[in-house]
């Protein structure tokens, strides 16, 4: 229904009421509707009715009451608060209301709050339950633990035996660690409460964390004999109890076995699924997702929205963007209003780049719910990309009005701050943070960056001191410290911390990168071999250590030793390309070219089903630029491994470089998209076939591919080169210039068989504007 149909049909119900009987008994007929359709879960007409009957009586504290309840359905606790808060002040003694309001600070946290509105519902009615059980668990979340037990013991003696009551008394009793009584409150609130399934939970997850693993599992088992008319809700106990205990193997068998046995219920897919997603294979949970799918073709509608909205998350988590979207396209055709279906789909343009579609369904989403934090989070860093940081403050400043504690929004809005290099309201978002989550890691360790920035050198370095100690498992902070003091000449120092960082983080490569360049630029070989080497005693299979040994030895002049490590490196894992590189450095600085290619050459005649040789000697045949050399060693390399893709992408590109005829280019495409199958998301792959396009003159498809390459990998050299190409091609002459200096300024890559002339080769019209 449009929106100004709504204004109608509410003030055409507003005034046929009005028409039938007096102000009173109109009243209570929209107050009573309301109540009704607020029972039945429809609270847009529930809303309409309610604020009808405030306005005809603005003093109704009934109508507001149900006003805050309907709020809080929406998850509007705010204004929940504020209409229960306006029922009081017209009824004080509004116990309903207190109860409520009480409940919402609770839950904020605001718990001497919380306990004047119990209290209030108490001084009219000693024994209301609720007002109790709401002081029993402010006493709890104070840690006041005798006078929390007190509480819940008083409502037993009143015979108030609901499940909730013994399940309270009894995380009092555990937080006293007294799991006798613990175990005595849940047996006797299983005795009151037979048919609760919750109770005797508990009684298991007692017994598994006190080591009864068989106890528990024969307790959940037999649930069913107790609470027999439950029957699908207890096959899945056993499950769910697995999935609490973290047991995901045995909850794996447990769905699997239910789904065939019960075939196609959603909530065993669900489950299933969830498992898989809580393992980190998505893949698995998208399987089990679809088969649901696949078996149930006219599922219920709120099935089908709920399993196309998780199946769309793990898609966008996939970086399967088509697929997302068909997923979201299955949730706005029944429910337009979704949430979550407008944010993910904000999320997909995003990541794409689609600046002004993703603030169109940022801005749908607040529309929808405007207290719903990610959205606003979302349409900021939209504005951030369209470089409007103005905007983007603005946006992060209002969800600060909805939610002050948010760390999420101040740290956000930190980010803001500094790049509008007002470092002052950046350094508040992170004291703010500090003083409401002291222990927060990454939040000391920005604070320390941005005081560095400001040149407060010892206070950074006091911040980063307070990270380790927060996080001594992290190696951040002790890398930026150790790095603050080698910038002050500080080196002892610096190796101190690092070595303290190494010590806890014996995995960390920075930290023993560091390490390393500290000591070498101490002039510690030795040390620095023999730290390599007690890696290697313990790392075989590490080509790592071996590649950073290569490097010692180059420092050290022993030449020999070099090669044969950076060799090591390459044995130990011939996918890794550093190794690869640095020894081609190490030729090209100490050996004569005609030599290198002769003992490249040699090395295959011994071996001649070795790839890393062949890789080796048509990467070098490109850096002395022979191409044609360098094709030839591909294909030979691709012979003994076809789905070696860096030599699939370099060999279509290498063809793109000089062929003659188009049928060359088509065969440039064929490896380059064989690599691509390969590595669907290497932004290198992508840019070779992005170059293919611009060779056989097809702009608009070149564009489309490099400007994908360029957005992953906008630091390289060579996709700035083709992407300043592309501009000069569509006559965008000053984004073509700007692309081209920053290539030009770039370190040179080595694998680029251009590097020596492609400047020289530039078109004219951009020269003049370098």
């Amino acid at each position: 229904m449009k929106k100004h149909n709504i204004k109608i049909y509410i003030y055409i119900l507003f005034f046929t009421f009005l028409s039938c009987g007096g102000p009173q008994e109109r009243k209570v007929m929209f107050l009573d509707k309301g109540k009704e359709l607020y029972k039945k879960g429809d609270y847009i007409n529930a809303r309409l009715n309610i604020e009808n009957s405030i306005m005809i009586d603005s003093g109704l504290s009934d109508g507001y009451y149900f006003l805050g309840l309907i709020c809080l359905k929406e998850k509007n606790i705010k204004q929940a608060y504020k209409n229960f808060i306006k029922a009081l002040a017209l009824d004080k003694k509004h116990k309903r209301a207190s109860i409520q309001a009480g409940k919402i600070c609770l839950v904020e946290k605001k718990l001497d709050m919380a306990l004047d509105y119990a209290d209030g519902v108490l001084f009219i009615e000693p024994e209301n339950y609720e007002a109790l059980f709401l002081k029993g668990e402010v006493f709890l979340e104070k840690n006041e633990i005798k006078k929390a037990k007190q509480k819940f013991y008083e409502l037993l003696k009143i015979g108030i035996n609901k499940p909730e009551t013994y399940i309270k008394l009894f995380s009092a009793h555990i937080r006293e660690k007294d799991h006798s009584s613990a175990e005595e409150i849940l047996i006797r609130g299983i005795y009151a409460n037979p048919n609760s399934t919750e109770l005797q939970l508990c009684l298991a997850d007692l017994y598994w964390d006190l080591g009864y693993e068989q106890k528990a599992l024969t307790l959940i088992k037999n649930i069913d004999i107790f609470n027999s008319d439950k029957a699908y809700d207890n096959k899945l106990n056993l499950a769910k109890f697995y999935i609490s205990k973290n047991k995901f193997i045995d909850a794996e068998k447990e769905l699997v076995k239910n789904i065939q046995e019960s075939g196609h219920d959603f909530i065993l897919y669900v489950l299933l699924s969830n498992i898989y997603i809580e393992q980190g294979e998505n893949k698995k949970a998208i399987i089990i997702l679809k088969k649901y799918l696949s078996i149930n073709k006219t599922p219920i509608d709120s099935e089908f929205i709920y399993i196309n909205e998780l199946l769309s998350k793990l898609f966008f988590q996939e970086k399967k963007y088509i697929s997302a979207k068909k997923c979201i396209h299955n949730v706005l055709k029944y429910d337009p209003d979704n949430i979550n279906a407008h944010f993910i789909n904000g999320n997909i343009y995003l990541n794409k780049k689609d600046v002004d579609n993703a603030i169109f369904e940022f801005k749908v989403v607040l529309k929808r719910s405007c207290d719903f934090i990610p959205g606003y989070i979302g349409l900021s860093r939209a504005y951030c990309l369209k470089n409007k940081i103005n905007l983007s403050i603005k946006v992060l400043e209002k969800a600060l009005n909805i939610n002050s504690e948010s760390r999420q929004i101040l740290d956000y809005l930190a980010s803001n701050y500094i790049l509008k290099k007002n470092y002052d309201k950046a350094k508040s978002c992170y004291l703010k943070i500090l003083k409401i989550y002291p222990d927060n890691y990454s939040t000391r360790v920005c604070l320390s960056d941005l005081l560095l920035l400001l040149g407060k050198v010892n206070d950074a370095a006091d911040q980063y001191k307070k990270a380790i100690d927060i996080y001594p498992e992290e190696d951040e902070a002790y890398y930026k410290l150790a790095y603050l003091y080698e910038k002050q000449e500080k080196t002892d120092k610096a190796v101190a911390w690092i070595k303290k960082g190494y010590k806890k983080n014996c995995d960390s490569e920075i930290l023993f990168s560091f390490l390393i360049k500290l000591y070498m630029k101490q002039k510690k070989y030795e040390t620095a071999i023999s730290e390599c080497r007690r890696q290697i005693k313990y790392n075989k299979h590490d080509a790592f250590f071996y590649d950073f040994l290569g490097k010692i030895y180059v420092e050290k002049k022993q030449y020999a030793d070099a090669e044969l490590y950076f060799q090591k490196a390459i044995k130990t894992n011939p996918m890794w390309f550093l190794p690869y590189e640095n020894l081609l450095r190490f030729y090209i600085t100490f050996l004569d070219k005609n030599n290198v290619i002769f003992k490249l050459q040699s090395n295959i005649e011994e071996n001649s089903t070795n790839m890393s040789n062949y890789f080796l000697l048509a990467c070098f045949y490109e850096i002395v630029n022979k191409p044609k050399e360098a094709i030839n060693t591909y294909e030979k390399l691709l012979e003994l491994k076809p789905e070696f893709w860096p030599a699939l992408n370099n060999i279509a590109f290498l063809i793109s470089e000089c062929y003659v005829y188009e049928k060359d280019l088509d065969r440039a495409l064929l490896f380059a998209k064989k690599a691509q199958k390969i590595k669907p998301d290497n932004p290198d792959i992508v840019d070779t076939i992005g170059w293919i396009f611009y060779k056989k003159n097809k702009i608009d498809k070149a564009f489309k591919k490099i400007n994908s390459a360029f957005l992953k990998a906008p630091e390289k050299p060579v996709i700035n080169y083709h992407m300043s190409m592309v501009f000069y091609k569509k006559g965008q002459y000053n984004k073509a210039s700007k692309l081209i200096k920053r290539a030009e300024k770039a370190d040179k890559d080595l694998f680029l068989p251009y590097q020596n002339h492609f400047l020289k080769n530039y078109p004219s019209e951009i020269s003049i504007n370098l």
